[in-house]
């Protein structure tokens, strides 16, 4: 530990304040305050082991003054190697301009010997100790110390806790090293890295410990070590009872962080680093190995489509709404914005590492000198044949255009001359990259397929089937042998292209449309882009072995589970999925149950039919015995968001983002009554359990009571001056109380026969989108649009538990044993205990 040291120099002229202080051995830092400082001024700073001139000359840097005063203008040295003992800094001063202003000023601090024998004893405080305690475990000669260390489940939640998630896995790499054929240890490195987006979510040390245990207990080869770590957690506390629908075997890391759909994607020349472009008007730069954010670069609210790293990885390229940007990677600056002002749909650094070769809304594409921001050359065409995406062949002499009339041109970037155009049996290509041999293009289209087409020979297009959509990316491994593309329904696609037609493997992770992929130049990850605000990488050689992804991770918009608590009806997509819940298996799939995505179910009170509704605007009746449907209705004018059937099962209701709730019979689907509730859309309705009540909320955040029996119109409850949007509630089992939540995060429970609030819970941090009252009225389970599930005692406020599922919850329900629950979410059906 290097202890703080300072000495003022205020009566002297020049002033200055001087600090050195490091942060346990890691780095030293010397803090200058200078005032009166002439333009040019010399600035060395010398550190020596023992004293100035006679000690070890250790570190010296020169710096040239910028400004007239200095407040904070610091030195730090970060990879230097400290020794016990004294250290001598020395600041010299020293001006050509002004003779007379020079001035010498030294301090000393003090090396002290390591302090810390366990982990045990580190003190909180201390982040940077924590940091770094790895490393100075492994360069003391305990590297066994470290081993036993990450493999404590309390040192990797603490840890957690005080550091960030890549801290974690740098100590979880540094002791595989260490001991390569620790099977456990292995497996405790994968699965971290697994989850460590989601750890990022957390909030508290009891958030991060629940959320640890959980999914860590989730992996076979981790049971071991997360037994007795969940038995010294506090109860009550959410656990496993069916195992997780954990992501597919081959995801290695998610990149989360942007607030925006991620537009781009772009690996560094030695595969580290991979850099993402959003719309949240930002450019980031992440470690792969680790998940680190290196860089944040924001751009100054432009929403940004593209980026690019430079062959040498000095630089970034970024192109947005307006402009293009260069970015110097290893300060992290902007060093230059340059280009037209209309938006930049791609951008492509060229080999040379000077030009950047640029497609625009203006219809044009364009060859830039990035470093001086001179155009060199401009193809512009009519809007009927508009370029929209470009890629260079392997040494960057070539470039290929696809263009909405559905033609392929290639030019010689020297010239950008056109010496090949072939037109293609598709319109409007959104995608284009040449494999590594030159001999072919892909090109993705809006007609939903990918085409294969030999760049000069003229032969016939081959056509790779299965995307159910448009086709937004492709992108080649470096080997040629594999293809990868990326379309609107967020599947990614793995094609075996010389010699299959059909897809090798097909992905379902993303929540919503697949923007961009890139392969790193190694061929040993690929990583794809997409508008759910996220970045996956993929171990390729998973991808190639065709491993299955587990059976309940398909994403959820709703889940609704059965009276007896034996069934679980979900949707995906346009299929309905029904599940055995005692086994956690399947029980039936119906495939295209509605002709677009299902946004909402239920079951009947007697387990023998349910309703469905979503997109298409059909409200759905289906025999949960054979399957098959008995009645389809068109309902309502825009999509039925949620549905509800009446505890005796004799009539149901359907709600629409039109404003509009609508009261049906069964079996006829007679409308019994409607009513069109204010402006915006209704997001859900609730039946109380004795039928007497419907409650009905909607983006206007109103909520409302209806006994349609008598007649009588919605009643709107007391809320005051709030009306941030409700989008979910639901009544207790004795019907007295409604809860209520949404985007002000917060849950509020109501007196159903007074009308007024009488409890608020407080602590999401996100739109809370599901509640749901255990059996007996004593608890309350809510999840938010972060993944945050909290267990609450809702009478006295309490939140009992709060951990974090991957993607937002949905639907959540208690089993009627009150000790079993149910979430559906965007990462699948989860099928939780509770510890009581």
């Amino acid at each position: 530990r290097v202890e703080n040291a300072v000495l003022s120099l205020s009566d002297t002229e020049p002033s200055a304040h001087v600090q050195a202080f490091a942060e346990y051995a890691e780095s030293v830092y010397l803090t200058l305050r200078l005032a009166q400082v002439p333009l040019g001024t010399e600035l060395r700073v010398e550190v020596w082991y023992g004293s100035a001139g006679s000690g070890e000359l250790i570190l010296s840097e020169t710096r040239f003054s910028d400004a007239e005063s200095y407040n904070g203008l610091q030195f730090c040295w970060q990879q230097a190697r400290w020794r016990i003992g004294r250290y001598t800094a020395c600041l010299l001063v020293r001006s050509t301009v002004a003779p007379s202003f020079s001035a010498v000023w030294s301090l000393t601090f003090e090396v002290e010997p390591y302090r810390y024998e366990r982990w045990e004893d580190l003190p909180n405080d201390a982040p940077a100790l924590w940091k770094q305690y790895g490393r100075h475990l492994v360069e003391s000669g305990r590297a066994d110390k470290l081993i036993r260390a990450v493999k404590d489940l309390r040192y990797i939640a603490r840890k957690t806790a005080l550091c960030l998630p890549p801290d974690v896995e740098a100590d979880l790499n540094l002791a595989a090293a260490y001991a390569p054929d620790d099977k456990q240890l292995a497996a405790l490195r994968r699965e971290y890295a697994r989850i460590s987006h989601i750890l990022s979510a957390t909030h508290t040390d009891d958030e991060i410990e629940a959320t640890l245990a959980l999914w860590l207990g989730n992996s076979l080869e981790l049971r071991a070590l997360t037994e007795s770590y969940e038995r010294s957690l506090p109860e009550p506390r959410i656990t496993r009872w069916h195992s997780l629908p954990t992501a597919h075997p081959a995801l290695m890391r998610v990149l989360r962080g942007h607030t925006d759909a991620v537009s781009d994607c772009a690996f560094s020349a030695d595969g580290r680093f991979v850099a993402t472009a959003s719309e949240d008007a930002s450019v980031r730069l992440w470690d792969v190995h680790t998940g680190a954010l290196r860089l944040n670069m924001p751009t100054s609210g432009q929403s940004q489509y593209s980026c690019d790293i430079s062959r040498d990885g000095k630089w970034l390229i970024s192109g947005g709404r307006q402009r293009m940007s260069l970015w110097d990677i290893e300060r992290g600056v902007c060093v230059r914005r340059f280009g037209q002002n209309d938006p930049i749909f791609s951008v492509n650094f060229h080999p040379d590492n000077q030009r950047v070769l640029a497609v625009s809304d203006d219809n044009t594409i364009r060859l830039w000198n990035a470093h001086t921001g001179q155009e060199l050359h401009c193809a512009t065409m009519p809007p009927s044949q508009a370029p929209r995406a470009v890629a260079y062949n392997a040494d960057g002499s070539l470039f290929c255009s696809a263009h909405v009339d559905g033609s392929l041109r290639i030019r010689r970037t020297d010239t950008f001359e056109v010496i090949s155009q072939q037109e293609l049996p598709m319109r409007h290509l959104c995608a284009v990259a040449f494999s590594p041999d030159d001999h072919f293009i892909a090109v993705g289209s809006e007609n939903h397929s990918v085409m294969i087409v030999d760049a000069f020979d003229q032969e016939p297009a081959r056509s790779l089937q299965g995307h159910t959509s448009e086709v937004h990316a492709v992108a080649f491994s470096p080997g040629g042998n594999w293809l990868a593309s990326g379309g609107a329904d967020g599947k990614l696609y793995l094609w075996q292209w010389r010699t299959q037609e059909t897809p090798h493997l097909t992905l379902h992770d993303h929540l919503r449309a697949v923007r961009s992929l890139a392969f790193s130049p190694d061929g040993k990850y690929l990583v794809s882009a997409s508008e759910d605000r996220e970045a996956r990488v993929w171990d390729v050689q998973l991808l190639l072995q065709r491993l299955e992804a587990h059976p309940r991770s398909l994403p959820m918009w709703h889940g609704a589970l059965s009276a007896d608590g034996r069934l679980i009806l979900s949707d995906s997509g346009n299929r309905l999925v029904l599940w055995d819940v005692a086994s956690g298996q399947i029980k039936r799939i119906i495939q295209g149950a509605h002709q677009d995505d299902i946004l909402c179910c239920a079951i009947s009170p007697n387990g023998a039919w349910a309703l469905s509704g979503g997109r298409d605007q059909n409200l759905r009746l289906w025999s949960l015995a054979t399957g098959r449907d008995f009645r389809t209705k068109r309902v309502h004018e825009g999509a039925i968001l949620r549905c509800a059937i009446s505890p005796d099962g004799e009539w149901f209701a359907s709600v629409s983002d039109g404003g509009v709730i609508r009261l049906w019979d069964f079996p006829n689907a007679r409308e019994l009554g409607s009513r069109s509730i204010g402006r915006g859309q209704l997001n859900c309705c609730a039946i109380s359990p004795d039928g007497r009540h419907i409650a009905i909320v909607g983006s206007n955040g109103t909520v409302r009571l209806w006994r349609f029996q008598d007649g009588s119109d919605p009643v709107a409850l007391d809320q005051g001056d709030d009306h941030d949007s409700i989008l979910t509630c639901t009544f207790s089992p004795d019907g007295r109380y409604l809860a209520t939540g949404g985007c002000d995060k917060n849950i509020t429970v109501w007196d159903v026969r007074s009308h007024r609030p009488i409890v608020a819970l407080s602590g999401h941090t996100a739109n809370v989108q599901a509640i749901a009252f255990s059996p007996n009225g004593e608890w309350l389970l809510s999840g938010a649009q972060d993944g945050n599930v909290r267990l609450w005692h809702w009478y006295d406020e309490r939140c009992l538990h709060s951990l974090f599922i991957n993607r937002a919850v949905t639907n959540c329900a208690f089993l009627p044993d009150g000790q079993r629950i149910m979430l559906s979410s965007g990462s699948g059906l989860y099928l939780l205990r509770l510890e009581l």
